[in-house]
């Protein structure tokens, strides 16, 4: 999912708030709930995002659906009020994000031709701490079309040692001798 700007500057003003009242991580717990109801059942985020009902009746609604932190509820009425509860999803990755650079987490996710075992994950994690300094966090999937190695994406940062990689910058190179 693509996060706007406006859905990050609402995440990073929520973060500041709730990190300064010691109430991030349960304020991240809300927001995932939250946005696990959102992501089940699309009827709710037409109900809160209609022209049609008045705001006393989605802010009624969403207090009673979802029992959570003060500021969290009147982070909800903020937008509802402004008509921008629909990015909730895209705030609530954003403020996951500074959630975990505040605990010195990276979410990495590490992409190979196979599936690795334990072994290769636990030398890949260990790796990935000795190199960013940081708790690794890592999400693992398999792409075939790699042919051999690993593609790592940390924030906008990506290390590829793939061997398709490699093809394609020798097959670069030959096409400019060519030349």
């Amino acid at each position: 999912m693509r996060v706007t700007r406006l859905a990050e500057e609402y995440a990073q003003a929520l973060f500041s708030l709730a990190h300064e009242q010691g109430i991030d991580e349960q304020v991240y717990k809300d927001l995932s709930s939250t946005a696990d109801v959102l992501g089940d059942n699309r009827q709710f985020l037409y109900f809160v995002q209609s022209p049609a009902i008045p705001y006393e009746q989605k802010a009624e609604l969403v207090a009673h659906v979802f029992h959570c932190e003060k500021l969290t509820k009147y982070f909800y009425e903020l937008l509802l009020r402004r008509k921008v509860f629909h990015l909730l999803p895209g705030i609530k990755i954003q403020y996951k994000k500074l959630y975990d650079d505040a605990r010195g987490i990276a979410a990495v996710n590490v992409v190979s031709a196979s599936p690795l075992d334990k072994e290769k994950q636990e030398t890949v994690k260990k790796t990935l701490h000795s190199l960013l300094k940081r708790t690794i966090a890592p999400e693992y999937s398999v792409d075939p079309d790699l042919i051999a190695g690993l593609v790592v994406r940390y924030g906008d940062k990506i290390l590829d040692g793939s061997l398709k990689t490699q093809f394609s910058l020798i097959k670069e190179e030959l096409v400019k001798e060519r030349k």
